[in-house]
């Protein structure tokens, strides 16, 4: 990760192409939670059915979604905390 001329910044925003339209409260509410705690990310309801499947190939039971959030970008991090978790990454992670 490269910095910018005045040292790196405090905090980085991670965001994929798939949803570009993402609204700036959201944007600042992840950089702000971010910068308090570390890491932030946007999260909705669970609305997919997810399953676990049985040795047999059939369903065994399905997750209680009311329990669960999918995970989505943007997310954002302290610049530390993403540089470490970067640094540990070998070729085969990326």
């Amino acid at each position: 990760m490269a910095s910018h001329a005045n040292g790196p910044a405090d905090v980085v925003v991670v965001h994929d192409a798939v949803r570009p339209f993402v609204d700036e409260p959201t944007m600042r509410k992840v950089a702000l939670a971010a910068h308090e705690h570390g890491a932030a990310g946007t999260i909705l309801p669970l609305v997919s059915t997810v399953i676990c499947v049985g040795k047999d190939g059939f369903l065994d039971h399905s997750l209680d979604r009311s329990k669960y959030s999918a995970s989505q970008t943007p997310q954002a991090f302290q610049y530390n905390v993403l540089s470490t978790a970067y640094s540990k990454c070998t070729e085969h992670d990326f």
